[in-house]
């Protein structure tokens, strides 16, 4: 500990980029007397600690490192690299502190080179007793403002994040979809294999007029029955036409959001900066403003001193014009002879007048230039407060403009969020009833096959058919796709003679003989289909038929 500087007087820059670059932390308004003192603060990447830097309590209006009242060496850390912010402190003992002369201090840190690295917000050392209210109630104001702020921006990146999470469940929402409309073509196109299977049966049925008359009737009712089926699968087929448009647009939609959400992650990383940048000059703006304050205390005491001097000079004047009356009536009632004037008291008496009229002027003077001074400081005081408030003011104001915007671009986003996800919601409802749908034609079409097949086996039996049946004539009707049923269950015709038709994949064209309808579908499903081109993708990866099947709707 000192009480002189080392070195010559450095004049320092208040607006260095080197100010900054220790914060200190925790300082209050003032600090009670008889007491040791602790400074904390903590120090940037951008400044690598020294053992010659040192940390000085200043009185406010310093102009060089110099004039310090005390001082304290700080602590190295060999460790430190600089890469992180690194929190420190030291004691000031009270002995070497000040006393309660009214002035205000502030910390300064100072490295081995005499530049200033950063500084504290005014303090002063007093009672707790005899802190005042209006300064509590100034930083309470200041923090307040600041922790609004912070609490602004954490709840923009939150819901930022929110909206990412969103964005992913509809992605994997989308996919879902897709993955159920590859079924339902699938589906659909069994479906369709089987009405042409069946209609091409009953086409290629032998030729005779007996044979019509007879099945006339049965035809009729068959294609009476198929009627609403195929009208219901044309329905069914449009508004799966509706549903890959509706997928269409929400793909849009998604890669729309997808870039608004680019946009606002860019919007954020600009604002960042521009934000922290804002509060570090609000922070400055706040320590200028107390300095100000500070500033305009001690003009106003001056001015108070200077007002006090002008009311004593006036006191000091009354006394002399009272004096030179006193003086001029006590010559006037001697009136000395002409002989007397040239009486050295007489003389004396006029020296000493003129030289009481000559101070007087003086202190006149001197009086006017004072008050004189005393108001330009008050007006440029007041000029200069005029302008850090409409600064501040201006800052405020921009920085509530920014927050509403980005509020009002969040607001638009969620929206069309909501928009994407009750179209969801809809196209799975679609989704729903299709699967429905499919499943009741499935069911109908197998309840038509199998009456199909009945009505064959009795026609081949009626002895009025004009072609007996037999396996040779059976093996001749021409063999419907994949999907034809077949029913060996019942007395209407012979297994054995029947024979037992393999099933093909309609996918791979493999030959199954022994093997049941669902487990051919199940065979099928297993390969990886593209719905749109139809290429078989079993060699490829997930993401790879996934990134195929996306590739189309580009």
């Amino acid at each position: 500990m000192s009480e002189s500087a080392d070195d010559d007087g450095v004049q320092v820059d208040m607006e260095s980029s080197t100010y900054s670059q220790v914060v200190f932390i925790d300082v209050p308004r003032s600090y009670p007397l008889n007491t040791h003192v602790t400074c904390c603060y903590k120090m940037t990447g951008d400044l690598i600690p020294s053992s010659k830097d040192w940390i000085g309590i200043y009185k406010v209006g310093w102009d060089s490192v110099q004039k310090y009242y005390c001082y304290q060496w700080t602590t190295a850390c060999l460790d430190y690299k600089g890469l992180e912010p690194l929190t420190q402190q030291i004691f000031f003992k009270e002995s070497y502190l000040p006393k309660d002369d009214g002035e205000f201090y502030q910390f300064c840190y100072v490295d081995s080179s005499s530049k200033v690295r950063g500084a504290s917000t005014p303090f002063c050392f007093q009672n707790p007793a005899e802190t005042t209210v209006d300064c509590s109630l100034l930083v309470i104001s200041t923090q307040e403002q600041v922790e609004q702020k912070e609490r602004e921006m954490e709840a923009l990146l939150t819901e930022m994040e929110h909206t990412r999470e969103q964005n992913t469940i509809l992605k994997n929402k989308l996919d879902e979809a897709l993955r159920e409309i590859y079924h339902l073509r699938m589906n659909n196109d069994k479906l369709k294999s089987n009405s042409t299977s069946e209609t091409f049966s009953l086409k290629e049925q032998p030729e005779s007029p007996e044979l019509d008359t007879m099945e006339q009737p049965f035809l009729s009712d068959i294609v009476a029955e198929t009627k609403p089926e195929n009208e219901s699968l044309n329905s069914m087929r449009g508004k799966y036409d509706n549903a890959v448009l509706k997928i269409n647009r929400l793909k849009q939609e998604k890669a729309l959001l997808t870039q608004v959400n680019k946009q606002k992650d860019a919007e954020i990383s600009e604002l960042r900066p521009r934000a922290e940048k804002a509060e570090q000059d609000l922070n400055r703006i706040q320590d200028q403003c107390q300095l100000q304050q500070v500033d305009i205390q001690s003009v106003q005491k001056e001015n108070e001193r200077l007002n006090t001097e002008n009311e004593g000079m006036k006191c000091d004047l009354e006394r002399l014009q009272e004096e030179i009356k006193a003086l001029k009536v006590t010559l006037s009632k001697q009136r000395p002879p002409e002989g007397d004037k040239n009486d050295p008291k007489i003389l004396t008496l006029t020296n000493e007048l003129a030289e009481v009229r000559g101070a007087l002027r003086k202190e006149i003077l001197n009086s006017n230039e004072a008050n004189k001074r005393a108001d330009k400081a008050e007006l440029e005081l007041k000029e200069m407060k005029m302008q850090l408030e409409k600064r501040t003011v201006a800052e405020e104001s921009r920085r509530e403009l920014e927050i509403a915007e980005a509020q009002k671009r969040y607001t638009e986003q969620a929206n069309i969020a909501e928009a994407s996800r009750l179209e969801k919601e809809k196209l799975s409802k679609e989704n729903k009833k299709f699967k429905e749908d499919i499943a009741r034609l499935q069911t109908m079409i197998f309840e038509l096959s199998s009456r199909s097949n009945v009505s064959n086996a009795q026609q081949q039996q009626n002895p009025l058919s004009p072609t007996p049946a037999s396996p040779n004539n059976t093996q001749q009707q021409p063999q419907s796709d994949p999907y034809f049923f077949e029913d060996n269950r019942g007395p209407f015709g012979n297994p054995d003679n029947a024979g037992k038709k393999a099933k093909v994949c309609r996918h791979c064209q493999e030959s199954f003989p022994d093997i049941t309808e669902e487990e051919l579908v199940t065979h099928e499903q297993s390969h990886k289909v593209c719905p749109f081109c139809t290429l078989i993708c079993d060699d490829c990866g997930q993401q790879e038929f996934e990134d195929h099947v996306y590739s189309h709707e580009e």
